[in-house]
């Protein structure tokens, strides 16, 4: 049991600081251990900042741009699930389809990487290439091309999604 109390009036003194529950009896310390238990807590991770761009059509039929935006907002919703991943949204980067200078971007938009990509339909078959590339160095972080059946998109959404994210969560845990 701590048996040494303060007297009343006496500055709390850190030398005097004891480790049991009996501390608790003392309110400067109970307030110093208060006080001080925020800086115990590890503080959230900083979120990572991803401007998606609409995909780009590839196939020369108009009508399969309709496809190309269907297939963004999926991966795009799903990189949205990602926890502490902020996503910008859909009104914001919409004017940028087609852009080619991502450091403008990044600027623009206050973030450190932009995914950008092409969707071909043809045959039954879906042609996706996908680019994540970091905004402050321009420098392509990933790259993948996929080729699957149709019926496979919203795996295909998923797996881009996934990827993409593992290298932002790669990235953000080695610095």
């Amino acid at each position: 049991m701590f048996s040494h109390r303060r007297p009343l009036g006496a500055p709390c003194l850190f030398h005097h600081f004891p480790f049991s529950l009996d501390a608790f009896a003392d309110p400067c310390i109970f307030l110093l251990l208060r006080a001080g238990a925020s800086h115990l807590r590890a503080p959230p991770p900083a979120a990572i900042g991803i401007a998606v761009l609409p995909f780009e059509s590839l196939s020369p039929e108009k009508e399969n741009a309709f496809f190309a935006d269907g297939v963004y907002d999926g991966v795009s919703t799903k990189l949205a699930r990602v926890a502490n991943l902020k996503v910008i949204s859909h009104n914001s980067v919409a004017k940028y389809l087609g852009a080619r200078n991502t450091q403008e971007i990044g600027r623009a938009l206050n973030v450190a990487y932009v995914l950008k990509g092409g969707v071909r339909l043809e045959a039954g078959r879906i042609h996706l290439n996908a680019q994540l590339i970091d905004t402050r160095t321009n420098a392509q972080v990933w790259a993948q091309e996929y080729d699957r059946d149709l019926s496979d998109v919203f795996a295909l959404q998923g797996e881009v999604a996934q990827k993409v994210a593992d290298q932002l969560l790669l990235r953000s845990s080695a610095k």
